[in-house]
């Protein structure tokens, strides 16, 4: 689940969804219509692909499953909203902070138990609803592991299924300094 659908969220999602991966955007209302009314147009640097992906407004529009992650993908500043939200909706589920900055972990971490730090190095671009640009092929890559330190199962395999989608992934045992450093 992708919470973010701007430039970033669209590019991951739209590269999940291009590679037969299940994805809901949860976005803005002119980018969910947009998408649910045309699809998720996805430039790259090799072509052209108009995604039919599911796009809500709001969490309470999913219902939840067991396997389902949750990639943060808006900007810092909407994150503890963001997460309050979703925590009315589900107790608990695994929170993946596709984020520039350093401090979304610790926020997602007083709502959820399972918290992941992404440094992110995505060239993305989304200036019109219902399409994003994704500046590089392959699109970018991503430092993944556990908040505050560690790498689990779950980890590997985010890291696993974003290496299908065309992203760089290397997992570290402590992520944080990637973030820090990209800072």
């Amino acid at each position: 689940i992708i919470y973010g659908a701007g430039g970033i969220g669209g590019v991951i999602g739209g590269h999940l969804a291009r590679t037969k991966h299940d994805v809901i955007l949860i976005g803005r209302p002119g980018q969910v219509k947009a998408v649910n009314k045309h699809g998720l147009r996805l430039v790259t640097p090799t072509g052209t692909h108009i995604l039919r992906i599911p796009a809500v407004n709001e969490p309470r529009e999913i219902k939840f499953g067991p396997e389902d992650v949750v990639c943060l993908t808006m900007k810092g500043q909407n994150t503890d909203e963001a997460l309050s939200v979703l925590k009315k909706v589900i107790e608990d589920v695994p929170i993946f902070c596709f984020q520039n900055g350093v401090r979304n972990e610790e926020t997602a971490s007083r709502h959820f138990p399972r918290v992941y730090g992404v440094m992110v190095r995505v060239g993305a671009v989304y200036l019109k609803d219902g399409e994003v640009t994704a500046q590089r092929d392959p699109p970018g890559w991503f430092v993944i592991g556990c908040y505050p330190k560690g790498i689990d199962k779950l980890a590997e395999a985010v890291a696993a299924e974003l290496r299908v989608a065309g992203f760089f992934v290397r997992t570290s045992e402590d992520v944080m300094p990637y973030k820090w450093s990209k800072l």
